[in-house]
């Protein structure tokens, strides 16, 4: 822990385990497990990440929390803040019409294609 919040703990992270099919050009299984330098104590606070079954749907338009440290405008820098913003679920179809066909079944999309204006980043 540092800093005034009593709920943060830092970490740094050891190693980082990419997707062994990460596809780096077209961010296909853009998925990454990090090792962290020590253990956490769960709390209120700190708890682990579900992650959802093998080939378990989630519904278009189901409300999501998106995290990340993404640049807040177009060329800015990282924040020192972790971000986060709820946003839902984009079916794959409606986002690859939107995306120009990029978008792959090991993606799950998210945003408000209309709208714009919340995101991971920028």
């Amino acid at each position: 822990q540092s800093g005034s919040n009593p709920f943060e703990a830092y970490r740094t992270a050891v190693r980082v385990i990419n997707h062994p099919n990460y596809d780096n050009p077209n961010n296909d299984n853009d998925i990454a497990l990090l090792q962290l330098s020590s253990s956490v104590t769960f709390s209120n606070y700190i708890r682990p990440v579900c992650l959802a079954a093998a080939g378990s749907k989630v519904a278009a338009g189901t409300d999501s929390w998106v995290t990340g440290w993404g640049a807040l405008q177009s060329g800015g820098q990282a924040p020192n803040i972790l971000q986060e913003v709820m946003i839902p679920i984009v079916s794959n179809s409606d986002c690859d019409d939107a995306y120009g066909g990029s978008i792959t079944s090991n993606m799950l999309c998210a945003g408000l294609l209309n709208e714009g204006g919340k995101d991971a980043c920028q």
